[in-house]
């Protein structure tokens, strides 16, 4: 499930960038930079936010950081301005990877580290 949204997130943009340069008025390869700024997050931030969300309760982390995903794509879709259309891919790729991040590290867990935390 969390290929399918990364992969989903990452390149469903690459159909409508003609319509978002047009509706923020940028250039064609301005309005990619929006599928970049999210897979450049996930990649670069995957080390760092694995290893800042170990200690976290997962499931609350996971329900979490879902719930803040589906509303920073919200603001996406709202962003007036190209700016903000860039921050909330970012801000997209930040959860997701630690929504995925926390899951990840959840599986890994024996079932006695499981119940303790």
């Amino acid at each position: 499930m969390g290929t399918f949204a990364i992969g989903t997130d990452a390149f469903v943009v690459s159909g409508i960038l003609p319509a978002i340069a047009a509706d923020l008025r940028v250039g064609l390869d301005a309005a990619g930079q929006v599928a970049t700024a999210y897979a450049l997050t996930y990649a670069l931030g995957a080390p760092l936010l694995a290893a800042l969300t170990v200690k976290l309760p997962r499931e609350q982390t996971v329900t979490a950081a879902l719930g803040l995903f589906a509303l920073s794509n919200a603001l996406c879709a709202l962003a007036p301005l190209y700016v903000f259309l860039i921050a909330a891919r970012v801000l997209a790729g930040t959860l997701l990877l630690t929504a995925l991040a926390a899951f990840g590290a959840s599986m890994r867990q024996s079932p006695s580290e499981a119940a303790a935390s």
